[in-house]
Formats: C-alpha cells, sequence, structure tokens
C-alpha cells in the first residue's frame, strides 16, 4: 500500500472511500502501460530478425520444400547411418562399430581409432562421398602367379587399409566391414561402380532425363502479360504483405484466355494451362477481389464526394495515403 502511495502522488489526497477505486484504476494502467511495452519490444525483435523477404512472401501458393519430405528425411538420416522409419514404417537402428574380427587386427587399430573412422565415414553424408572413401581404402592385389580363364578372366583381389592420422593400416575385410558397419553388398556395389578407367560412376537413381522443358520466351511472355495487367496494392496490409488486386469480375481461366489471343495475334505458342497457372501463382501474389479491411471511411467519403468537396478533403487524403 506504502509502495503504490510513493508511485502515485495523487492517491494521496485520495478519500478512504473511493481509494481503493483508484489503486485499481493506477493498477490497471500500469498492467496496459506494461503490456504495450512487451508488445512493442516483441515487433521489435521481430523486425530485426526477419528479413524482408520473409516478411514479405512471394507467391499466393507455398512453393514445395523436399527437404521436408519424409522420404527426403529418411534417406538424409539412413546416408549418415542414423536410426530412420523406412516406407514401409519400419524401424531401422542406427550404425555403430561391431566387434572386431580377431585379436590380430584389432593390435594394429584401437577401439578409439576405429570410432574416429567410423564418424569421418558417416559424417559425410552422401552415397557418392562415402563410395570414394571406400575406394580409398582399397587397393589392387597383384599376384606372382595368376592362373585365369581367357572367356571369363578372375578380377583381381582387393586389400582394404584404414587410414588414420595420414598412416595406412592393412586389415582383413572383415576388419574393415565392421569397422564401418556395412555389408560386403557396399563392397561389391563400389567394385562394380568403377569403370575401366578406374572412375567411379555417380550415383543415378531417381535421375533422368525425360524432363519436360519450358521455352524461356514462352515464361518470359508469361510474366510480361501479368505484369501488364492494372492492379493495385492492399491498402491497410501493405506495409506487410505484397498481395495485390485486380478486377474480381475475372478468373485465372479468363486470364489465361486473354493471354492465348495475345499470343495468337503475335503468331507465338501459348502453352499449357498448368504453365501459366503455375506462374501466375508461385511467381504472383494476386487475387481477383479486393478486401473488406481496405473499405476505409476516408477513402470512401473522398471517393463519394463532390469535385468541390474533394478540395476541400485532397490534403487529408494525400496525408493518409
Amino acid at each position: 500500500m506504502e509502495l503504490v502511495e510513493a508511485q502515485n502522488p495523487a492517491l494521496e489526497t485520495a478519500t478512504e472511500d473511493d481509494g481503493y477505486e483508484n489503486i485499481l484504476r493506477f493498477w490497471n494502467r500500469q498492467t496496459e502501460i506494461e503490456s504495450t511495452t512487451t508488445e512493442i519490444v516483441i515487433n521489435q525483435e521481430f523486425r530485426e530478425n526477419t528479413t524482408p523477404q520473409e516478411e514479405k512472401k512471394k507467391g499466393r501458393k507455398r512453393k514445395r520444400n523436399e527437404q521436408s519430405w519424409k522420404q527426403n528425411k529418411a534417406k538424409s538420416l539412413r546416408n549418415a547411418g542414423k536410426q530412420y522409419i523406412s516406407k514401409k514404417n519400419k524401424t531401422s537402428k542406427s550404425r555403430s562399430v561391431q566387434s572386431p574380427c580377431s585379436d590380430k587386427c584389432s593390435e594394429k587399430i584401437t577401439a578409439e581409432q576405429r570410432q574416429t573412422i567410423f564418424d569421418a565415414y558417416w559424417n559425410l553424408g552422401q552415397v557418392d562421398a562415402q563410395r570414394s572413401f571406400i575406394i580409398s581404402c582399397m587397393t589392387d592385389i597383384t599376384p606372382r602367379y595368376k592362373y585365369t580363364n581367357a572367356r571369363n578372366p578372375r578380377n583381381c583381389n582387393q586389400a582394404f587399409h584404414n587410414l588414420f592420422e595420414g598412416q595406412s593400416v592393412r586389415v582383413c575385410k572383415t576388419f574393415f566391414i565392421k569397422t564401418l558397419d556395412i555389408s560386403d553388398r557396399v563392397i561389391r556395389t563400389v567394385k562394380d561402380k568403377i569403370d575401366k578407367h578406374g572412375f567411379l560412376s555417380r550415383d543415378r537413381r531417381g535421375q533422368h532425363i525425360n524432363h519436360i522443358r519450358i521455352d524461356e520466351q514462352l515464361i518470359k511472355d508469361i510474366k510480361e502479360f501479368i505484369d501488364a495487367i492494372p492492379r493495385i496494392e492492399s491498402h491497410y496490409i501493405r506495409e506487410y504483405s505484397t498481395r495485390e488486386y485486380i478486377d474480381g469480375g475475372k478468373t485465372i481461366s479468363d486470364v489465361f484466355r486473354d493471354f492465348e489471343e495475345a499470343q495468337n495475334k503475335n503468331k507465338k505458342a501459348a502453352g499449357r494451362y498448368c504453365t501459366f497457372y503455375k506462374k501466375f501463382t508461385q511467381d504472383y501474389n494476386i487475387l481477383f477481389f479486393r478486401p473488406r479491411k481496405d473499405q476505409c471511411d476516408l477513402c470512401l467519403q473522398y471517393k463519394n464526394s463532390t469535385p468541390e468537396q474533394k478540395l476541400l478533403l485532397q490534403e487529408s487524403y494525400d496525408t493518409h495515403l
């Protein structure tokens, strides 16, 4: 009670009857000031930590984010040797260093060194880089005498090495596989990927060249046509939005038909509707109606005024805009 009276001298002259009401009124005023100050600070921090591109998102349709797909997340976790859930909803355990094959190889490399090699391999996170890592640890063995079949010549055997601190230590194949926690199939795949010149072909799974290519001139014509459409920006929300508005009597199909007519006059290809739709919705933030929030009283008053009244409202109207 003494603290409140010291902060607000007006309470000293208050009577006992209205003293409690003054205290509540003062306390509510202080609470409103604190909440307003907190909101201002939060807005300032948001603007400082947000780039203009994030504040003003371009395009009314969100673009796909392939990194957030479940299959791509699972692929990244699998390539990093971490636990993931497969398409069949099965949980695969994370990779770890397995027990060595024998004491002979363990005398050459300690458990800490094996863990370092394991981490270096799986931290690569890409199949091509991991296969290149395996190739760097393999060398061909040239025997003194070789008996081969002329029709089906036998391939050379490989020796496996673990590299640590610039030193190459030869180990057996089992020890090498258990250190990286991989299967023999991975070794065979790496061998098959090496061409006759000794180069490793990159992984081409899920890739093809049979893509539909759109003419660059067509894309340029679409953008020039959309940019030429007369439109206005939002009145109230223009500070934090790039959305614009055009005549509400049209749809995207109508705009595309107008584009087709313009292209036919110039004897150019108009392309397909889906191409026009993607460009219209992903690269532009345009709607076909004016929002109700933009029905400002001052703007409506100026719009419905006579020429004499508009002269009187001109200064306030320009300041308002």
